[in-house]
């Protein structure tokens, strides 16, 4: 992160000095009233060649006259300007008040508009993002507004997050929690047009979590935010949709990756209930993404009893091994889970426990090859379960045994009974994509 505030730092004094007209140009965008707003569309229209976006964002003073304009929204309700009717009479009252609220409106859409041409090139994300104002201001723009502004600032800081660089973004005091509370939103719009700018202020902040998600350095905050992880798990429940239950159920995923997260999610209240009622869903992709997060916290030692723990959870991964309809991908993964669960030796009880699962597990083993790789690892997997049982079984059966005495009498250790008398099952932890560990 040093390395990173000095590479900004480097990069702001070396921004170019703005040529005369582009000055007078950045000047008159600050003006209030008709001038401004010309000034802020010419602007705009400059940042709509993307030959010049580079140059244009390392232009001293570009940023910060456009973060400057649109956040005199913010005084808008406080500010009156003059203006006359073309006969030197001036305009009072509500049509004064309306004029001025529809000017600022233009300038600072166009400003805004402006800022995302820029943010659409990737050399240009570390330096708006870390640009002084520039993510106060999209906050405040989200959280006040309710017009195509918020859904232009809602864009932008998608892609600023999708920029490895940025993940320190969410850090920021209040992000998460006005994230969290504009996604699970209903506002209510009898215009088509506003409704539409809602849901996808809505997507493209469902993007930026994506995104952080996918950032090991802003994973860890995203996890740890009880209040967004909630919001997630409850949007996905209630979502009529399958596409958008599986947008946040991807986050969730995506979450689970970083080793330091397991604990954190395990937590999460319904999360593991709610992740196991998915694996049970019609929809292949939340049923993916639910059991890819169930095998990665599954891959964490201290994690693994409570999940065994939890209803109806080793059945229902049983039933997904064992059904032969369902797609290879999402049964391995769930045949991993079990192995990963297994090599706890106090969820021998949780499996011989829970319903048919030795019984199911026996008759996967037991299925015969096939030729097909993955199909086969299951298979293989299932059988190492049951290696992993038998061996807690034994291990259960020699302590409660004379041989025990005679191990304490010679000092031997279980381990060494064990590879004398037994075949040790293999002991590789498994996971999907994760990040920092020895998974596959």
């Amino acid at each position: 992160m040093t390395n990173l505030v000095l590479q900004i730092v480097t990069t702001r004094k070396k921004l170019a000095k703005a040529p005369q007209q582009l000055a007078s140009l950045l000047d008159a965008a600050k003006v209030r009233g008709a001038q401004g707003v010309n000034a802020c569309g010419a602007i705009k229209v400059l940042t709509d060649k993307q030959a010049s976006v580079v140059s244009l964002a390392h232009t001293y003073g570009v940023v910060s006259t456009l973060i400057e304009v649109i956040s005199q929204e913010s005084e808008t309700q406080d500010t009156v300007v003059e203006f006359d009717d073309g006969d030197g009479q001036e305009l009072e009252g509500e049509m004064e008040m309306e004029i001025t609220v529809r000017l600022y409106g233009e300038a600072s859409e166009r400003a805004m508009l402006g800022l995302r041409n820029l943010a659409n090139h990737e050399e240009n994300l570390g330096l708006i993002c870390h640009s002084r104002g520039v993510l106060s201001c999209l906050v405040f723009v989200i959280e006040n507004d309710r017009s195509k502004l918020r859904m232009l600032a809602c864009e932008i800081m998608s892609r600023l997050a999708s920029s490895k660089e940025n993940g320190d973004m969410v850090k920021k005091d209040g992000v998460l929690n006005l994230v969290s509370d504009t996604i699970a939103s209903d506002e209510e719009y009898t215009v088509k047009e506003k409704r539409h700018q809602f849901i996808e202020s809505q997507r493209f902040l469902t993007e930026f979590l994506l995104h952080l998600a996918k950032n090991p350095t802003s994973s860890v905050y995203l996890a740890n935010s009880d209040r967004l992880m909630t919001t997630l798990i409850h949007l996905a429940k209630l979502s009529k949709s399958p596409q958008r239950a599986t947008s946040f159920l991807s986050i969730v995923a995506h979450l689970s990756r970083l080793k330091e997260n397991s604990i954190a999610l395990l937590e999460v209240h319904n999360l593991i209930v709610s992740l196991t009622k998915f694996v049970r869903s019609n929809d292949i992709n939340c049923k993916t993404h639910s059991v890819h997060c169930l095998l990665n916290i599954s891959s964490e030692l201290a994690c693994r009893e409570p999940l065994a723990r939890s209803s109806d959870l080793l059945l229902t991964l049983c039933l997904c091994c064992s059904n032969l309809n369902e797609e290879t991908r999402i049964r391995l993964a769930a045949m991993q889970t079990l192995k990963n669960l297994s090599m706890e030796p106090s969820n021998l009880v949780h499996f011989a426990d829970g319903g048919n699962c030795i019984q199911t597990i026996t008759l996967v083993a037991n299925s015969g090859a096939t030729g097909n790789k993955d199909k086969d690892m299951i298979q293989y997997i299932a059988c190492d379960i049951l290696a992993n049982l038998s061996q807690w079984t034994r291990l259960l059966s020699i302590i409660g045994s004379k041989h025990a005495e005679r191990c304490n009498e010679t000092r031997a250790s279980i381990d060494e009974i064990f590879s004398s008398e037994t075949r040790h099952p293999t002991h590789r932890v498994r996971g999907y994509e994760r990040w920092g560990a020895e998974a596959s």
